[in-house]
């Protein structure tokens, strides 16, 4: 991650969260001139957002680090995959309908709704 992307991510978020926060305890404050029953909500409304805001702010920056990490992670090893072999004769894939159809049948004769 550039640190350009990483300065501007970060004051954009800061400075966001900043004024939310500023204006609620402006709103807070200040004066109330007759909409005095809506600015305790409004105040603690904006704070909230702010304190949001801050906390997304930091959970994406962090995410975006996570991620460059695994990149770095990923491209450093390079393991080619072991070729498997599995064995099957012509008798499991019938074993294995059987079995899944009795598995069905016990289930409905067992588990069903008796109404």
């Amino acid at each position: 991650m550039p640190i350009r992307e990483l300065v501007s991510k970060t004051l954009a978020f800061g400075l966001t969260a900043a004024a939310l926060v500023v204006g609620g305890i402006l709103v807070l404050g200040g004066n109330h001139a007759y909409t005095d029953y809506l600015d305790g909500l409004l105040g603690w409304s904006l704070i909230a957002m702010g304190v949001a805001t801050a906390g997304l702010g930091v959970f994406l920056i962090g995410g975006i680090f996570y991620d460059a990490r695994l990149r770095r992670q990923e491209e450093q090893v390079h393991v080619t995959p072991r070729v498997m072999s599995v064995t099957v004769s012509n008798v499991d894939g019938a074993l294995l309908i059987v079995g899944l159809l009795t598995w069905t049948v016990l289930t409905l004769v067992f588990f069903a709704p008796t109404h």
